[in-house]
């Protein structure tokens, strides 16, 4: 997005979406693989840097869920053993 005088302001959806993660997004990562070539839409891509891409094509990093607000994200992803750190999705509210 563009100011009159030629600025950028940041948007949401330019930064990586791994918590704690600073960098701009420049990939789109499928949390559900389809080879059927139906890729699920915005509920099925979430946002990352190039490092972060690498390390979930890795396996280090898991992502699960539909995005933008209901994913989980388990970093630190190791063979037999829990992920180090795990980050819910925040909770849904019923009908007030």
């Amino acid at each position: 997005m563009r100011t009159p005088w030629g600025r950028s302001h940041p948007h949401p959806d330019d930064w990586c979406q791994v918590p704690g993660c600073s960098r701009k997004a420049t990939r789109e990562y499928h949390v559900l693989y389809e080879c059927g070539g139906e890729d699920g839409g915005g509920e099925n891509l979430v946002r990352v840097c190039a490092t972060h891409l690498l390390i979930l094509r890795r396996g280090w990093v898991r992502v699960r869920g539909r995005a933008p607000g209901q994913l989980r994200w388990e970093l630190g992803v190791r063979k037999g053993r829990p992920p180090l750190q795990v980050f819910e999705p925040p909770a849904r509210r019923g009908p007030t």
